[in-house]
């Protein structure tokens, strides 16, 4: 059900590549590494390329709303790098768009429960990007925050089986995380 995948990367191949972590098939994923080795990146290429390919929508998660301030920001890597050039990307608020099609939703953590009533149907994988705050940082975790995703969660997948990818740079291993699910590293 669970997969915590903690990857260094070799010195030949410096970013970090999701598909060792695939081949396990688990429901549920966090995959913490360092910074800017790539995580958000691949999750992000593979789920255009799902979407692209099968039809298959995504949700992005962040923790609050001020984490979207740059979410207009959202595909320039994609752009930048020239991943899809037939393709043409947007963004509408928190709507996601490829070739005018919607392909995902941007939804703060801590706004999941107005969410309850919006259909979801055409979304099989989730993301949830820095899911671990760093110490020092302004931000912190919410209150009962794991069971807050497990409720998004259950908004969004309605009994399927919808795909959750964790994302984090190694920090602190006192989260209430890696405490609900007796991580120990």
């Amino acid at each position: 059900m669970w997969c915590l995948e903690m990857e260094r990367v070799s010195m030949d191949n410096i970013y970090y590549s999701i598909y060792k972590l695939l081949s396990y098939d688990y429901l549920w994923n966090m995959i913490i590494g360092e910074r800017g080795n790539g995580k958000t990146y691949g999750v992000k290429k593979m789920f255009i390329n799902n979407f692209i390919k099968h039809n298959r929508q995504f949700v992005w998660i962040r923790r609050y709303e001020t984490e979207f301030d740059d979410f207009e920001e959202f595909f320039s890597d994609i752009i930048k790098n020239n991943e899809f050039p037939d393709h043409e990307f947007s963004i509408k608020g928190k709507k996601l768009y490829c070739d005018k099609k919607l392909m995902g939703f941007g939804i703060p953590l801590s706004k999941g429960i107005t969410k309850k009533s919006v259909n979801y149907s055409g979304v099989t994988d989730i993301c949830f990007d820095e899911f671990l705050i760093p110490k020092g940082s302004n931000y912190h975790y919410l209150n009962n925050e794991v069971f807050r995703l497990f409720d998004l969660y259950e908004t969004i997948a309605r009994l399927r089986r919808v795909k959750v990818y964790m994302l984090a740079n190694s920090i602190s291993q006192n989260n209430p995380y890696f405490r609900e699910f007796n991580i120990k590293l």
